[in-house]
């Protein structure tokens, strides 16, 4: 196993600018904690995969190794154990605690009765279990899960430490010679856990104790939704929720969360999204659910993702069901990591395409950022998450309350003075999403979501920026990037047609290495 010391930190920061970080995850700030989490947490899971072979990447998750390691790391500032000399000690002495985890998760697996060597060589995805009487249900499962968030919302770190590890089978030895702490320590906070998950699951008892045959058959009542009976789109079809087999959680937004699942008894996967439980009883966050299908039954286009149906849970919840897209999103993209201009031009130009299907059916997206295109394994792109769309009416529009990421929203979206929300909206949108691919960061950014908006609702246009690709920028893409994020909507480029007119103009030249560079 190579020494931590040979790793090479993924940038060359100075102690200085690492400093502050540093000081806040000391004092316990989770803003901190994000930033250095999201700063090496790509290059340190391809370090962790590297160490794993085919047959103990089978039993080992390098994403538990990977949380672990910052859980310690983390600890570990807090109580003023490290010291800092130099640029890159931060990600090599992150990396040392990683592969020290997996040294020690080898040595488990390679104890007496947990040998890898006794797995079998084929390592494919064994498929679930079906369930049976005795099994809670997908539905009580997902409501578990949303019992644990709030659970963890109302511990303290070392509490939700104590946990995870917990969950992972950690004996409770184990978990005090994980975190450096005594045995009562960890008791006590399983015994915080105990009472504050007491309360929740008393009050589930009386909806989930019930055989689960008789569950799959009940269609939830009023009373467990609430008195407003939504009026449900009839272009989609329904599907019921004993269809489906969820395997596994895949994405989360501020009211949803994406589940991969198999449909019926044929290998079919598919995508169910699942409006919180929080909003169930929400009449406006249901008439927007029900919105979301019913925009996405009427636009079927090789790049935006395919509704197959809408349903509810027995307990009283709604879901979508849509393609699974087998791939990534375009958040990969970071500033270590920029797009080759003509990559990004092509991905834009069929996002672009969706965009212009969209608006000719009067839908405005209005949540266009990387997270929401899907990238698949062949390189195709799919637009996704219609939840804050809306749809033209004679072409007027009412200015919602502000919704969306901060980041890569349009200022109309933020402040009335610059005018109503529009097919314009989307404009920005494309602007956003393309200086994001080339930069590696969106057009918008503040060291927190206050200044953030202050930047996107000031007049002051989109700041000149240093390209950090190897070449400079092509001006064409340089140009529809200015023309499409300024702040006046009327100053923006008008139609999605002329977006894509300059980026096949680009694609279409022989100037496509960046020769005529520029840079915004």
């Amino acid at each position: 196993m190579k020494p931590f010391q040979q790793c090479r930190a993924p940038s060359l920061r100075t102690l200085e600018e690492t400093a502050e970080l540093i000081q806040g995850c000391r004092t316990g700030q989770s803003d901190s904690e994000r930033s250095v989490y999201e700063r090496y947490v790509r290059r340190l899971t391809r370090v962790v995969q590297r160490r794993l072979s085919s047959r103990l990447s089978a039993r080992i998750d390098a994403d538990d190794v990977l949380m672990s390691a910052y859980r310690s790391l983390f600890l570990g500032l807090r109580r003023g154990q490290y010291r800092f000399e130099k640029s890159g000690d931060l990600w090599r002495l992150l990396v040392e605690i990683a592969l020290h985890k997996v040294s020690r998760q080898v040595e488990r697996h390679r104890a007496a009765r947990r040998t890898v060597d006794r797995e079998v060589a084929n390592c494919q995805e064994v498929e679930p279990p079906a369930p049976s009487a005795s099994q809670p249900s997908p539905d009580v499962l997902v409501e578990v899960e949303d019992q644990l968030r709030q659970l963890f919302s109302e511990l303290e770190p070392i509490g939700r430490a104590v946990i995870e590890l917990r969950l992972q089978g950690f004996l409770i030895d184990e978990i005090a010679a994980e975190l450096g702490c005594a045995e009562r320590t960890v008791r006590r906070h399983l015994q915080r856990a105990r009472d504050l998950l007491v309360p929740a699951a008393e009050s589930s008892k009386r909806t989930h104790h019930r055989p689960a045959s008789q569950r799959g058959r009940e269609q939830p009542s009023d009373a467990a939704v609430g008195q407003h009976k939504p009026h449900l789109p009839s272009s989609v079809p329904v599907i019921q929720f004993g269809e489906l087999t969820l395997l596994k959680q895949i994405g989360e937004g501020g009211s949803g969360k994406v589940y991969l699942a198999r449909r019926g008894d044929q290998a079919e996967r598919v995508a169910v999204k699942f409006l919180k439980k929080r909003f169930w009883r929400r009449t406006s966050a249901i008439e927007r659910f029900l919105a979301e299908a019913r925009v996405l039954s009427e636009l079927h286009h090789p790049h935006i993702v395919e509704l197959r149906g809408l349903g509810r849970t027995p307990g009283g919840g709604w879901f979508l069901v849509m393609d699974y897209v087998d791939g990534t999103d375009l958040s990969r993209i970071g500033p270590d990591d920029p797009v080759k201009p003509r990559r990004a031009a092509q991905w834009m130009l069929d996002v672009a395409s969706a965009v212009d299907f969209a608006h000719q059916h009067g839908v405005i997206h209005c949540d266009l950022k990387p997270s929401n295109v899907l990238l698949d394994a062949r390189g195709n792109v799919r637009i996704t998450d219609f939840g804050l769309a809306l749809q033209d009416r004679d072409g007027i529009f009412c200015t919602p309350a502000a919704a969306g990421t901060p980041a890569f929203m349009a200022p109309e979206q933020v402040d009335g003075k610059f005018g109503p929300v529009g097919k314009h909206t989307d404009i920005w949108g494309l602007g956003g999403l393309l200086y994001a691919l080339l930069y590696g960061h969106p057009p918008a950014v503040g060291q927190n979501v206050t200044e953030t908006m202050e930047r996107l609702t000031s007049w002051q246009e989109i700041p000149a920026l240093a390209y950090s690709g190897r070449a400079s920028l092509p001006t064409s893409l340089v140009q529809l990037c200015k023309l499409c994020l300024r702040k006046l909507p009327t100053n923006r480029l008008r139609s999605t047609t002329e977006v894509i007119g300059v980026l096949q103009a680009y694609l279409q030249s022989a100037d496509v290495d960046g020769s005529r560079g520029s840079s915004i």
